[in-house]
């Protein structure tokens, strides 16, 4: 769920972490779930840049060199915060990250997300069979536009 806050914002992640507190406490789930974070203030932009450097290099940083508070605020924040958390390995941060871009129709994040999932280990065919399961819920526009980034990708 927390994955979800550097592509949806803070509102939208707490309104649906409200909601699977209040099903976590129908069903008994003790709350506050585990601090799954691992970084603090000092150590979160090293820990972002060793995951994003070998995934993304520095595109962002050379695409925003007139703002590059973009390019230190992924990192940190993106990165260090999140892709850094405990429970998920990032070969399944990557896949859910691909799931994100694609019902938010963000389609200049999705190609470079199909290039991280593919260097991380998630295959094509992995790639489009997790589409297929999303279809019922995002829609063939969103789904198929994903598909095709996915089958233009030579790799």
């Amino acid at each position: 769920m927390y994955q979800l806050a550097p592509f949806i914002g803070f509102p939208k992640t707490l309104n649906a972490a409200g909601t699977m507190n209040d099903v976590f406490k129908a069903r008994g789930i003790k709350l506050p779930l585990e601090n799954m974070g691992t970084v603090n203030e000092t150590t979160r932009f090293k820990a972002g840049h060793d995951i994003q450097y070998p995934l993304y290099g520095d595109e962002i940083k050379d695409k925003y060199t007139d703002v590059p508070e973009i390019s230190k605020y992924l990192t940190e924040f993106g990165f260090g915060d999140f892709y850094t958390r405990k429970g998920l390995d990032i070969k399944t941060r990557e896949l859910l990250v691909l799931v994100i871009l694609t019902t938010i129709r963000s389609d200049s994040q999705i190609k470079a997300h199909v290039l991280g999932n593919l260097k991380v280990g998630n295959t094509k065919e992995v790639l489009i069979a997790t589409m297929l399961q999303c279809l019922p819920y995002i829609g063939f526009p969103n789904t198929m536009n994903t598909i095709n980034i996915i089958k233009s990708i030579e790799k």
